[in-house]
């Protein structure tokens, strides 16, 4: 099982320097709203993966009036332990990610090598917001699960970007390179086929693992599912593109393509956000988590780390002990909860009885109860 045995911060966000060690299954944090907890978790999150768990830039992760950030961590994977590394100092511009003292040179080779699913109270802007959150969340998912999406997507959307600068170039006035144009298509087309088929078949391997826990959730009271919505369903990329070009031209910019895809997360067939409770949102966006746990654990072959930020507001009581219950289970690997109430929290891992490391964080200082 992979786990993170210990981590260190270095003015990071509102620390000035901290060490933890941790337990391999179970780690709690409590403490008031503001004390610092979600930077701990983002703090992971960022060793893991060298990208922020709250969309944010480098930038923001900087303690206030110092010069750079670092955190570092120990962890074991297939039995053996490395050293993690990731730091950022904006007169360098550059974030630097290491593994045991050796720099990685694309972030495309570290980005899934330590797989972490992450649950924010921000989330729920995947029910409630347009298709571009859902669509960040997905291709970050799919990202970890396949370095052959990551590369399509990343092409993809830097060819995107060069046809936007064309057509752009057309609406202010000046010849379109028809020629160039087509050249875009074509190898648009070569990077977003193989997107849009990975996208329906791990959607379709992701469906079922969603649609039971959230049974195991809830009780069995409700059918919820997340359905693949995309414009090559019904027509090819160049039928899209032709139909749209004028409009494209006008507007300097794509409006067609897979960069439009969405999900539909729905409850009992209707669209969540006009009909889910808070807490059935809630119920959903956490069977999502754990489902997206199960499929990286099944591809990869190992266990995710689970960051699951203020998890228990707005559950019941009996969501609150089923999910325990699940975490347990041995294919998820090991976890991380805050939350606001330490007597809370103490009385479910007393009831549980779940072996687990408790911390209490105030104001930039972390002690372990």
């Amino acid at each position: 099982m992979m786990h993170l045995i210990n981590i260190s911060l270095n003015n990071f966000k509102n620390y000035a320097f901290l060490t933890l060690d941790f337990h391999e299954k179970l780690n709690v944090f409590v403490g008031q709203n503001g004390a610092g907890k979600t930077n701990l978790l983002e703090a992971i999150y960022w060793l893991l993966t060298g990208k922020s768990m709250l969309g944010h830039g480098e930038r923001y992760a900087i303690r206030y009036g110092c010069d750079g950030w670092e955190v570092e961590g120990d962890i074991r994977q297939t039995g053996r332990s490395s050293r993690l590394r990731c730091a950022f100092y904006p007169k360098q511009d550059r974030k630097a990610i290491f593994i045991d003292g050796s720099r990685m040179e694309r972030l495309l080779d570290y980005y899934g090598r330590f797989p972490v699913v992450s649950f924010t109270p921000n989330d729920i802007d995947l029910i409630r917001e347009a298709a571009e959150q859902r669509r960040r969340t997905m291709d970050a998912f799919f990202s970890q699960l396949s370095q052959e999406y990551a590369l399509h997507l990343m092409q993809y959307h830097a060819l995107l970007k060069r046809r936007n600068a064309l057509l752009k170039e057309r609406r202010e006035g000046r010849a379109l390179d028809q020629a160039l144009l087509e050249v875009f298509n074509m190898r648009l087309e070569q990077e977003a086929y193989p997107l849009y088929e990975l996208r329906s078949r791990f959607t379709g391997e992701l469906r079922p693992l969603v649609a039971r826990y959230y049974e195991q959730l809830s009780g069995g009271k409700e059918q919820i599912d997340i359905v693949y919505r995309s414009q090559l369903h019904e027509a090819s990329l160049q039928q899209l593109w032709q139909e749209s070009l004028s409009i494209d031209l006008k507007m300097g910019f794509t409006s067609n393509g897979i960069h439009r895809d969405d999900w539909s997360l729905l409850l009992n067939d209707v669209p969540m956000k006009w009909s889910g409770s808070q807490g059935q949102r809630k119920t959903f966006l956490v069977a999502l988590k754990l489902a997206m746990s199960d499929l990286l654990f099944l591809r990869k072959q190992q266990n995710p780390l689970l960051l699951l930020d203020d998890i228990f507001d707005k559950l019941d009581a009996e969501r609150v002990a089923a999910l325990l219950q699940l975490v347990q289970q041995q294919h998820f690997g090991q976890v991380f909860i805050t939350d606001t109430s330490q007597e809370r929290m103490q009385r479910l891992l007393n009831e549980s009885k779940l072996p687990a490391a408790l911390f209490k964080v105030k104001q930039g200082e972390v002690l372990q109860l």
